[in-house]
């Protein structure tokens, strides 16, 4: 029905309805509310949990409180919500006739007006405990927020034994609902960075961002922070040009805010790639983390993982050696019975076994340049070291003991 049909049944009808009689009753005080009965998931994509419905409580109509009819105005914010329209189904707007209930959009912009009568005088009234009307609005946001709905008026045929003496307004409130796919993880390619000062001043590491599948993360900024800057030095940052299609960088005094826009297909990779150079000529020890992370209005995240950045300057002076004779090396690897270890591939994990307790393990390409470095004394266990920042092939492997031996391998990613 139209809006000028539905308004000129509305003037029609009500005063006749409502008005035309001079009989009292004792009439019950009620209170009228305007309830959520389902709020809005914005980060669902499925567009109807994006909806919000409304219901008009009255409270319990019993048989005689005499309900033939009512009609009502509700104001909202139409910058925020649109009107869908209304929900009979499991209300007391379901007993009255199809055509003679309507809702439609009022005069004013933000409000809607509707009524159900029974013009058939011989129908017995509407009574139970259900809402008198449902309403099916649009959030129209990407974000969350806060919107309120208002009854302006209701009004009953004049038999209704009931009086309402105030209205409640209802606050819909919108946030991101906490689900097992709206996560963002931060990690880094390696759980800790060795520098030995003797031969090696600068390495690097990268940072991986996974997300889960119902976030929408398209802007990204965060700040890079080393708690020891006397004894370390970020030197260069480079992002990665299939993940990130913008990027800025601005310094701080301890820190350095990193500002990325992400493509559009970016839902797991590496970021950005970090060189840190080493300035101590002592032990020392610090660490990098990511702090301070913000995303776009409408990320959907609502866990956040972050791991921090073991550096590591060692003193010890014995200097792992590689021998890029290749036949040597596999001969002391098949000749010495106390270590063993290979490629998990499965896990994506390389192992090393031995019953000496190991300090650090060195990779090397074929050309003899140092891939990656880790530090097994923080290890418990199974020696497991992560491959995944590795492309298959061989590599030189030099094991280095607590004993201060060092001891040569090869390994291969297949």
């Amino acid at each position: 029905m139209n809006n000028l049909i539905t308004n000129t049944l509305l003037a029609l009808l009500l005063p006749l309805l409502i008005g035309g009689s001079m009989q009292i009753f004792a009439k019950k005080d009620i209170i009228a509310r305007l309830e959520l009965l389902q709020g809005v998931d914005i980060c669902s994509n499925d567009f109807s949990k994006k909806q919000a419905l409304f219901g008009i409580n009255i409270g319990n109509v019993e048989k005689n409180d005499s309900l033939f009819g009512f009609n009502f105005e509700v104001s909202y914010d139409n910058t925020k919500l649109q009107f869908n329209r209304p929900i009979y189904f499991n209300t007391l707007s379901e007993a009255f006739d199809e055509l003679t209930r309507d809702v439609t959009v009022g005069f004013e912009p933000g409000t809607i007006r509707g009524y159900a009568v029974h013009l058939n005088f011989s129908l017995p009234p509407v009574w139970g405990n259900k809402p008198l009307i449902a309403l099916l609005f649009d959030y129209l946001g990407n974000s969350p927020d806060t919107t309120s709905l208002f009854i302006n008026y209701i009004e009953f045929t004049k038999e209704f034994k009931n009086n309402i003496v105030s209205y409640e307004p209802c606050q819909l409130k919108i946030e991101f609902i906490d689900k097992p796919q709206r996560y963002a993880e931060f990690y880094f390619d390696t759980d800790s960075l060795i520098f030995d000062n003797e031969e090696n001043n600068l390495s690097s590491i990268k940072i991986y961002l996974k997300t889960g599948s119902e976030t929408k993360i398209r802007n990204l900024q965060f700040d890079l922070l080393l708690d020891n800057p006397q004894n370390y030095t970020i030197t260069k940052i480079l992002h990665n040009p299939e993940n990130i299609i913008s990027f800025e960088q601005e310094s701080a005094d301890l820190s350095i805010r990193l500002k990325t826009i992400l493509s559009e297909s970016f839902s797991n990779g590496e970021i950005v790639e970090i060189f840190i150079k080493n300035n101590s000529e002592i032990k020392s020890e610090g660490s990098l983390s990511v702090n301070n992370i913000e995303f776009n209005p409408d990320h959907c995240v609502t866990r956040l993982i972050s791991s921090e950045l073991k550096i590591i300057t060692s003193i010890d002076s014995t200097k792992d050696t590689i021998d890029t004779n290749t036949t040597a090396i596999y001969s002391e690897y098949l000749s010495d019975s106390n270590i063993n270890s290979f490629y998990d591939r499965i896990n994506d994990e390389f192992i090393i076994e031995s019953e000496q307790d190991i300090n650090f393990a060195s990779f090397y390409d074929l050309r003899g340049l140092l891939l990656k470095r880790v530090d097994l004394r923080v290890m418990t266990g199974t020696n497991r070291i992560k491959a995944a920042d590795l492309p298959k092939g061989v590599y030189f492997v030099v094991v280095k003991f607590k004993n201060k031996e060092t001891k040569s391998l090869i390994n291969i990613k297949y």
